[in-house]
C-alpha cells in the first residue's frame, strides 16, 4: 500500500514538474500582439502607423522615410498584403548590444495580391526597463521581389 502511494505521489510530482517547465514555453502574448498589430497595419495599407511600433534604434541605419519607401516598394511589386500566418517563433532573454531584455523573433508566410508570396521575419525587443515590445527588425524574403 505504501509503495503504491509513493508511486502515485511520484507520478504527481513528475507531472507538476513537467507542467511548470512547459508553462513558460508559449509565445509572449504582448509580443504577439505587437506583431499582429504590425501585419494588420500593413494589410490596411497604413504604413505610417507601423512606425509607432518600431524602436528608434531600428532607424539608425535606415531612416523612417526610407523604411516607408521600402514598404511602398513592396506593395508596388507584390501587391496588397492578403494573408499572413505565423509559422515559427523564438524567444531569447539575454544581455546584448541593445541591452538586457527579451528578443522575440517571428517568422511568417505571407501572401500578396499580385499573386506573390514571401517568408518574413519580424524581430521584437523589450528591455528590462521597458513596458512594451518594439520592432527592431523586419526582413522579407521573396523571389517575387526580383522578378
Amino acid at each position: 500500500m505504501k509503495v503504491k502511494l509513493f508511486r502515485i505521489l511520484g507520478i504527481i510530482v513528475v507531472c507538476m514538474l513537467i507542467m511548470s517547465v512547459f508553462s513558460g514555453c508559449g509565445v509572449d502574448k504582448a509580443a504577439n500582439k505587437v506583431a499582429t498589430n504590425y501585419y494588420e497595419l500593413l494589410k490596411s495599407g497604413d504604413f505610417t502607423k507601423t512606425l509607432d511600433l518600431c524602436s528608434d534604434k531600428m532607424f539608425e541605419e535606415t531612416s523612417k522615410d526610407e523604411f516607408l519607401d521600402i514598404l511602398n516598394g513592396i506593395k508596388e511589386k507584390l501587391g496588397s498584403l492578403q494573408t499572413y500566418e505565423q509559422v515559427s517563433w523564438k524567444i531569447n532573454k539575454t544581455a546584448g548590444s541593445w541591452g538586457n531584455g527579451t528578443y522575440v523573433t517571428f517568422e511568417y508566410e505571407v501572401t500578396y495580391s499580385k499573386p506573390a508570396s514571401s517568408t518574413e521575419t519580424l524581430t521584437l525587443f523589450k528591455s528590462v526597463t521597458d513596458d512594451e515590445y518594439q520592432i527592431i527588425g523586419y526582413y522579407i524574403n521573396s523571389k517575387d521581389l526580383i522578378k
